[in-house]
Parts: C-alpha cells; sequence; structure tokens
C-alpha cells in the first residue's frame, strides 16, 4: 500500500512527491479503486495528509527475549530457561554478552536494590556469560538451568 501511494504522489507530481518515504507515517486522502488493481490505491491530497511519526527506523537491541519458562510442573530441577532470538549475526567470542536474572523464590526474597549492582550471584541474582559460540540473525537460542543452550 505505501509503494502505491508514493507511485501516486509521483505520478501526480506532488511537492511532496521526491521527499523519502518516511519509515513509518499515517496517511489520509482520497481512495481510489483502479480496475484490474489487487487493492486500492490512496491518494494524498497536498503535504497535510502525511503525518511523520518516525523518519527512520528504531535501533533493535542485537538479542531480545522472546519468552521464559519459570519454575515448570514437577520437580524443581533447574528446568528453567530463557529463549532469546539475534536481531543479527553474534559470535560471542568476539562480542560477549551476559544475561543477568534475579531471584525471588521462597525465602530467598531479594529487599532493596543490590548496592554492588545486579550480577552480585549467591540466592540474589544469576548471571549467565555469553562468551563462547555464536548464532546468526534470526535464530533462537537459550540460557537457563545454569548453562547455555
Amino acid at each position: 500500500m505505501v509503494l502505491e501511494i508514493l507511485h501516486c504522489i509521483q505520478k501526480q507530481g506532488a511537492t511532496f512527491a521526491n521527499l523519502p518515504l518516511p519509515f513509518l507515517a499515517n496517511y489520509t486522502g482520497i481512495i481510489f479503486n483502479k480496475e484490474g488493481a489487487t487493492e486500492p490505491q490512496l491518494w494524498p491530497r497536498g503535504d497535510a495528509d502525511i503525518t511523520i511519526l518516525s523518519a527512520t527506523a528504531p535501533k533493535i537491541a542485537a538479542i531480545v527475549v522472546t519468552g521464559y519458562l519459570i519454575d515448570p510442573t514437577g520437580s524443581d530441577a533447574n528446568y528453567e530457561y530463557i529463549q532469546l532470538l539475534a536481531t543479527k549475526n553474534i559470535d560471542f567470542a568476539a562480542t560477549p554478552y551476559s544475561l543477568v536474572t534475579t531471584n525471588n523464590a521462597g525465602a530467598n526474597v531479594p529487599t532493596g536494590f543490590p548496592t554492588d549492582g545486579w550480577a552480585t550471584a549467591g540466592t540474589r541474582t544469576y548471571k549467565f556469560n555469553l562468551s563462547v559460540g555464536s548464532v546468526i540473525k534470526g535464530q533462537y537460542f537459550y540460557v537457563g538451568a545454569n548453562k547455555n543452550i
């Protein structure tokens, strides 16, 4: 639809015809149903019909948390894990990462913020160092149960 909007703008010789297409925008205008077209065309009437919400794409973290399993049914034998997704190729030996989680189970409930930082270990937090191996863009990987998978 956005490419169709751009095509219509350029055909009409609008003053904004050669401006770069924003990353995210709201478009209003006149809708035309062209015979044989697979979708309708939206023709903005002027600059005011295009409200730019973001001119550039947002920066995305190299690693995104996509899921987790906490306290699975059955024995509590360290089967918890965190599912992660790589948004770019990462060689952890060249660019190491760390993942820190907190423990709030039973009597080990942390109180206050950790004065020595979040990766204090022990009964308060767990730190997973990702310093070996690699992952490719779009690939899921997992950490948990005190190991990397």
